[in-house]
Formats: C-alpha cells, structure tokens, sequence
C-alpha cells in the first residue's frame, strides 16, 4: 500500500519540475509534434464522424421553393468541414485531455481523470492526509502539458489548413493519420507515437496496476474507445 502511495507521490513531484523537451520517458516534459498530431486526428475524426449522424442534404440557393435549390451531401459539403474545425475550435477538445504519467509514450496523454490522481482523491476519501503542496482545488487544473499542445493544435491547423482540405476532398482512401501526420506535418521526423497502441500494459516501470476503466484513449484513431486507468 505505501510503496503505491510513494510512487503515486513521485509522480505528483515531477509534475513541480521545469518541462522538458525531447526526452518522452521523462514523467514530466513537452509534448511531442507527434502526439499533437495524432490527438488532433482523432479529435477530427470523432467530430467528422459525428457530424455525419446529424445532417443528410444542404438545400443550396434563394427563396423559399426547396424544389428549385441544389441539393448536396451534407457529409460531402464544405460546411461540414468549417463546423468540424471552427464550431467550436477542434482544438479547445484538447484541454479536456489530462496527463497520465503512469503511462508510457504517447498514451500518457487521455481525456479523463488519471489513475495517480483518482487514487489520491480515493485516499484522501478514505482520510489518508495527502499534501501535493498546492491547493486541494487545483489538484485538477488544467495541465501545463495540455495548455502546450492546444497552442500547439492551433499553430498546426493553421499552418496545415490547405493539408486537411486536400484530405478532405479527396476520396479519403487514405487515413487522415497517414495522410496528415505521416505524409505532411511529421515529414522525415520521428513517427513512433503513431503506431502506439493502448493494450493495458503500456505502462511506465513499477507503477500500480492497471485496474479501472476510462474514456479517452487515443490509441485507436476515428473510432471511440475506452481505455483502463487514466492520470
């Protein structure tokens, strides 16, 4: 029990450490361009194919007789894309992910709330004293890590606008993965975290086991997923 609670404790203190860059075993550094890319592609296939359920046609021209108006695919039209991207801005989807620095690579980055953390707010239930040296409100504030990759999104989708539309217009044979992150944004750079899967047991050594379940997991692009214990 308290070698977790030390171990638990020891990845709370790195989170008090300068950022670092480039080393993605460090339990507390700088996003990769790599997993910016590969969280903004999921986060865009999840809303492309949410958008889809919703609308069918657009009725395109003026006045009131529908017969008289071009009809598109809604799923095909320039609109869904600028409601994909901008209504709101697919990179604020960002800031709801946390850091779970149980894991290794690229999955320690997941929407909801860590493994680390959901066992310290268990044990302070449960009347454990547990002092991280900052307010209990803040125990859950947004993670300096997270604020880097949502500027990092924001730069991306505007340097790499005409990439997706170039995707998005054509008969998408490609995944948006290959086509963007591999082909364009991670040109002759590190492509590792891409193939990074989620199994359960991609974790960093001598953390706690893995025993709870948790939405987020980036693991799987364009599908929605769950994944086992989160920080």
């Amino acid at each position: 029990m308290w070698r977790m609670v030390c171990f638990l404790f020891t990845l709370v203190l790195f989170s008090s450490l300068p950022l670092t860059q480039g080393d993605v075993a460090s339990p507390y550094r700088l996003p990769t361009r790599c997993e910016v890319c590969k969280i903004f592609v999921q986060e865009l296939t999840d809303r492309l194919a949410a958008l889809d359920r919703n609308k069918e046609v657009l009725r395109l021209g003026q006045g009131l007789d529908d017969s008289q108006k071009k009809v598109v695919s809604y799923q095909k039209s320039e609109l869904k894309l600028i409601e994909a991207i901008h209504e709101p801005h697919i990179c604020d989807e960002v800031k709801k992910y946390n850091v779970h620095a149980e894991r290794a690579g690229s999955l320690r980055y997941a929407k909801g709330m860590s493994e680390t953390m959901s066992t310290l707010h268990g044990l302070k239930n449960k009347g454990v004293k547990v002092d991280l040296g900052i307010p209990e409100e803040l125990w859950d504030a947004p993670n300096a890590e997270v604020g880097q990759m949502t500027r990092e999104c924001y730069t991306m989708v505007e340097l790499h606008e005409e990439d997706i539309e170039d995707w998005y217009w054509s008969d998408q044979s490609a995944p948006l993965l290959d086509s963007l992150c591999r082909i364009s944004v991670l040109k002759g750079k590190d492509l590792e975290c891409l193939d990074e899967k989620w199994t359960g047991v991609e974790r960093l050594d001598n953390s706690p086991p893995d025993d709870t379940d948790e939405k987020g997991d980036t693991s799987k692009i364009g599908q929605s997923t769950r994944a086992k214990g989160e920080l």
